[in-house]
């Protein structure tokens, strides 16, 4: 498998944007992902972003000492020197208490060669579902918009 990462969506010829992707495909890459039975990072992944609408980026820095399962909350933290506690809803803390048992001696919750993983599989994964190709970001963007509710719910 490779790791290079090709680009999310079709480029308009009018004017040399990309071009979103519509909810009735947005909804064909969530159930891929979700239907997928050795794609554990991306439904991982996907859940941490349909949750908190973090960007995979600041994702791959979260340690699993920013997370108090206990207490249901994540503390995310930025380049400024200010943190911001992320409450974790019922879903979310199953996927980390799931992961965290799969993972019990990972120092970070997704790092980067597993988000790079996901991203390659989410890649192929929505060529399949609807013809173009996705990116983590891609599944933020549909999060922002109201597609799905928390949780992918």
């Amino acid at each position: 498998m490779t790791n290079a990462i090709a680009p999310c969506a079709k480029t308009s010829k009018q004017t040399g944007t990309a071009r979103e992707f519509s909810k009735r495909e947005f909804g064909a890459v969530l159930a891929a992902i979700r239907s997928h039975p050795n794609a554990e990072d991306l439904n991982d992944l996907t859940s941490l972003i349909l949750s908190t609408a973090l960007i995979p980026e600041v994702i791959s820095g979260i340690r699993w000492e920013d997370i108090d399962l206990a207490e249901r909350r994540m503390l995310v933290r930025s380049a400024s020197p200010h943190s911001t506690a992320v409450s974790l809803d019922q879903p979310l803390l199953r996927t980390l208490q799931n992961r965290r048992q799969k993972h019990p001696n990972d120092e970070y919750l997704l790092d980067s060669a597993c988000l790079r993983e996901a991203a390659v599989v989410l890649s192929a994964l929505s060529r399949e579902a609807c013809g173009r190709e996705a990116t983590p970001n891609d599944v933020r963007k549909g999060t922002l918009k109201g597609w799905v509710r928390c949780s992918g719910s």
